[in-house]
């Protein structure tokens, strides 16, 4: 496992105040959930991806994150999107919304975690939301 330097609080806030575009999905089963988070701020990018699992008498907790500049390019109008991030990550996602109000997120995205090699990040049981500046 590697470890990487913490970003200082002025990095977060650049991060945070300031992105270009931001990406959240989430699938939750029960108590079980995975979350990836995905934050483009021009030079300075971030891309989160966590996996809670509870099995009796232990929780399993993955984490992985890469703060390297990746893609995250949205339209304007918020119908569509899609995500590559650098590694751990692999593969690239992509999300469309439609007229109707349903929503699609695919594509061969997913992530390597400590005991879950190509663990998936897409698919139907993700709800996604995506975010750019006005």
């Amino acid at each position: 496992m590697r470890r990487h330097r913490l970003f200082s609080p002025e990095e977060l806030e650049e991060l945070f105040a300031k992105p270009d575009a931001a990406m959240l999905s989430i699938a939750r089963e029960g108590v079980d959930s995975t979350a990836l988070l995905a934050i483009d701020a021009g030079k300075r990018s971030a891309f989160y991806a966590i996996d809670e699992e509870t099995r009796p008498k232990l929780a399993i907790i993955r984490l992985a994150m890469a703060r390297k500049p990746g893609r995250v390019q949205i339209n304007e109008s918020i119908t569509s999107g899609t995500l590559a991030p650098p590694a751990p990550f692999h593969g690239s996602g992509r999300y469309r919304a439609f007229p109707d109000g349903s929503s699609t997120w695919s594509g061969s995205l997913s992530v390597n975690f400590p005991g879950a090699p190509h663990f998936p990040l897409t698919g139907p049981s993700f709800e996604t939301l995506l975010e750019v500046p006005f």
